[in-house]
């Protein structure tokens, strides 16, 4: 990351291919309407109310509800402009040598990598409606999904968030960002994935809301779920990010929705949600993929 792309103009014959490009794109997704309609019906119908609870959520995503959080998400919002605007370096070399990630590249470039805001309030939407008592955040990044979801803590009364992020340098960002929204149900863990998160889980009170939004790649999705199972409440969802990102991310979600100590399995088409139950179901539900959350 950092480094500069020269760009050429594009020849007609290449203007004209991305056109046909995007509008079979464009197509394919308005072809999908009423198949989501129908899924969305599925999951309202189900008896089960995790699902039912899960469509309630969908359709406040749907109408961008955030219910009486109006004013912190906006706040939010504003956090997320500032830095969006501001180009001083991100590594200044205060915290020590810069990760390949991080090198070159300015707090505005950074913030492009979080999550935008319809899939941000469907975090924060989640935590409202299924109220986790303990929440950890694979993929801190500058903070702005975890202010979405340490806000929705702090409006049900209880919760705690625990965030994981390899560079200093985004989590000092991070939590300057939460400080500013006064924001204090919070926890940081700093370093690789594969070296903090096992050792913090242990003195975690059980999880029962997690948030994978890092380390895109097979085994390590599977193996940070695994984690999440072995130290995880009774009920347990998990929400995994980019889950068709690459190849390896694709095989992952596929593991995934076979994984029969998940009863529900929502997939939303670029995140997917796995949830465990305390109790003996009838039969697992596995939802077709849903393309329009997000548009």
């Amino acid at each position: 990351m950092g480094a500069s792309r020269q760009s050429f103009p594009l020849t007609p014959k290449q203007k004209s291919m991305a056109n046909v490009r995007s509008l079979v794109r464009r197509s394919y997704r308005l072809s999908m309407l009423p198949r989501d309609w129908l899924i969305r019906q599925a999951l309202a119908w189900v008896e089960a109310p995790e699902a039912r609870r899960f469509a309630s959520v969908l359709e406040l995503l749907e109408r961008r509800d955030a219910r009486e959080q109006t004013g912190a998400i906006a706040a939010i919002e504003q956090e997320r402009r500032r830095l969006a605007s501001n180009t001083d370096l991100l590594a200044d070399g205060s915290l020590g040598e810069a990760g390949i990630y991080d090198a070159k590249m300015s707090i505005a470039d950074a913030c492009k990598a979080s999550k935008p805001a319809s899939p941000a309030l469907l975090m924060h939407l989640l935590v409202r409606e299924f109220a986790p008592k303990q929440l950890v955040e694979l993929g801190t990044n500058l903070g702005i999904s975890s202010a979405y979801e340490a806000t929705a803590l702090r409006a049900n009364g209880f919760g705690a968030l625990a965030t994981f992020e390899s560079s200093p340098y985004r989590l000092r960002v991070a939590k300057q960002v939460h400080t500013g929204l006064d924001l204090n149900n919070i926890s940081y863990f700093q370093g690789l994935f594969s070296e903090t998160l096992a050792v913090a889980l242990k003195d975690l009170p059980p999880v029962d809301f997690a948030f994978i939004d890092g380390h895109h790649q097979y085994q390590p999705t599977l193996d940070y779920c695994e984690l999440m199972l072995r130290h995880a409440a009774p009920e347990l969802i998990v929400v995994f990010d980019d889950i068709r990102w690459s190849d390896g991310m694709k095989r992952a979600w596929r593991v995934l929705k076979k994984d029969a100590r998940f009863q529900f399995v929502v997939d939303l088409h670029g995140v997917g949600i796995c949830m465990r139950v305390p109790r003996t179901v009838a039969r697992r539900y596995v939802f077709p993929a849903l393309h329009h959350t997000f548009s």
